[in-house]
């Protein structure tokens, strides 16, 4: 689910270094993928919890008005809404999540944008979380364990790092069917593998395909089908297997959160980097980094 906020999130930007053992200021809560999306509780300022997706697609985080009215937020100025179709991004209210923790960790960003009606989905909770909010700390979703860690070093070892885009979202470049493209990697998205609908006819799966709920953004709702099968994707040093591929006809593909199960994304945000990793097989040793920027 790509929400893309005009706001700047302070980056410290510092070298690719390699993997360290997990620090024992780790903090760590459950994440809840049974709605496939990775959702977390967020400690409140009044001693409850309140729940939000935490979306890799997000650049900055989206609360509804509910959020808003239940929390008493105050309105502090506006931000630009937009969406990755291009279309005219909408004007929306901002407000500070003051007082706000995950894990005891405080966001280093707390201004929201209030969504405009309809933009979040049903199941949203009270809105959606940004990992680069948390930009001091590397952010962990574990969905091997329904686990998300915030610490000082990544949770596990990452043999290929890949560098966050110029918009703090994880994206790489994959294989599918022979072909090399850019995909993102992305929690909000809970359809599983979205691949560009030219790559059907190259995987054999072009009889298969059967129109399906269409694909809903900020501003645009887009033709999208369903074909059963197997596609195998290739990510650096990691392979995947996805089952009932979505085709839309976009250039890039979106790896959603059904299909990282079993996987681990690490951000590590202070170096500019994530990786992806399946905790649970043997792991080489970390060491190279895709696109990244080294000081």
């Amino acid at each position: 689910m790509r929400i893309l906020v005009a706001m700047m999130v302070a980056l410290a930007i510092a070298g690719c270094a390699t993997g360290a053992p997990v620090n024992a200021k780790d903090s760590s809560v459950p994440l809840d993928i049974t709605t496939g999306r990775t959702m977390v509780n967020l400690a409140l300022p009044d001693g409850q919890e309140g729940a939000f997706i935490l979306d890799t697609g997000a650049q900055g985080p989206v609360v509804t008005q509910s959020a808003v009215d239940a929390m008493g937020l105050e309105i502090i100025g506006e931000a630009l809404l937009g969406s990755p179709m291009g279309g005219e991004p909408q004007r929306a209210f901002l407000v500070r999540l003051d007082g706000v923790t995950l894990g005891g960790v405080a966001p280093v960003n707390r201004d929201a944008v209030v969504a405009p009606a309809g933009v979040l989905p049903r199941e949203t909770g009270l809105g959606v979380l940004a990992p680069t909010q948390w930009a001091d700390r590397v952010v962990t979703l574990d969905l091997s364990a329904n686990r998300l860690w915030l610490g000082q070093q990544p949770r596990f070892p990452i043999a290929t790092w890949h560098a966050l885009s110029g918009r703090n979202l994880t994206e790489a470049e994959i294989e599918v069917g022979g072909e090399r493209l850019q995909a993102h990697f992305d929690t909000g998205n809970s359809r599983g593998v979205v691949l560009p609908l030219r790559l059907a006819q190259a995987l054999g799966l072009a009889d298969r395909l059967a129109p399906t709920d269409p694909i809903r953004t900020v501003d645009a709702s887009t033709p999208a089908f369903s074909a059963p099968g197997e596609v195998t994707l290739r990510v650096g040093d990691v392979v995947m297997t996805a089952r009932d591929v979505i085709f839309v006809d976009t250039p890039m593909a979106n790896i959603g959160a059904p299909a990282l199960r079993g996987f681990a994304l690490v951000l590590d945000t202070p170096n500019r980097r994530w990786g992806l990793v399946r905790p649970n097989e043997p792991q080489s040793k970390a060491g190279q980094c895709l696109g990244c920027q080294t000081s």
